[in-house]
């Protein structure tokens, strides 16, 4: 009987030892998860607050934007690139700008996609080049960018 017991717990322990590195995996998993969400929210609050100050200050929104942008948020991703683009309320920083057009295309950012698309095809803070200005076009095209098909046929024309 004594060594029933013993074979008993011997076998608990393993399964004890054995189980412990998975529900750590899923207590970090989990707390990684509802991080995330947390950042999404955020990222939210401080989109919806920089689009409510684009009319009456422009810096602030600015700031709000990258805050925004920093967590991930797509559109302030978007909106900074604009920003530094245009050389609107801040001076013009090609290489900012299209740092920011990157990260929101990489999220299949329609608009930020097609700037890139511009960027390249004018040499904006970049080598000017057709082909990876085709590229963002044809990624915009198949986005349904209503003036992406358009670009591609300037340039397929000159091709």
């Amino acid at each position: 009987m004594f060594i029933l017991k013993y074979i008993f717990y011997s076998l608990k322990s393993i399964v004890i030892i054995v189980s412990i590195p998975f529900v750590l995996i899923q207590v970090l998993f989990t707390s990684k998860k509802k991080q995330e969400e947390k950042d999404k929210l955020k990222a939210k609050a401080f989109l919806d607050n920089a689009i409510e100050c684009m009319d009456g200050n422009s810096q602030e929104a600015i700031v709000l934007f990258n805050k925004s942008a920093l967590l991930g948020n797509s559109i302030a991703q978007y909106n900074l690139g604009v920003y530094y683009l245009a050389g609107k309320e801040t001076p013009a920083d090609y290489k900012q700008a299209l740092r920011w057009f990157l990260l929101s295309a990489d999220q299949d950012n329609i608009e930020s996609t097609f700037k890139l698309g511009l960027m390249y095809i004018r040499g904006l803070g970049v080598e000017k080049s057709e082909q990876r200005a085709l590229h963002f076009f044809k990624l915009a095209a198949a986005m349904d960018h209503p003036s992406a098909k358009e670009e591609i046929e300037k340039i397929e024309v000159k091709l």
